[in-house]
């Protein structure tokens, strides 16, 4: 996969934890999962938006490196 982050939870990546981010959405082709919760799962291929400052967005970016 492309992300260290496929295949688990939200609550696994603990990506508020690790960033101080809030997940807005995970989009998964054309839908949205809105205000996900810790139990949602990433799948390959989706895309999550984020509310963040740029400094966030820099460890998040260190997060999903594979």
């Amino acid at each position: 996969s492309g992300s260290r982050l496929v295949e688990g939870t939200l609550g696994e990546a603990r990506i508020y934890e690790r960033t101080g981010l809030t997940v807005i959405a995970i989009a998964r082709g054309d839908k949205y999962e809105l205000n996900p919760g810790p139990d949602a799962r990433l799948q390959e291929g989706d895309g999550i938006i984020v509310c963040c400052s740029v400094d966030q967005l820099s460890k998040l970016n260190g997060l999903v490196s594979a």
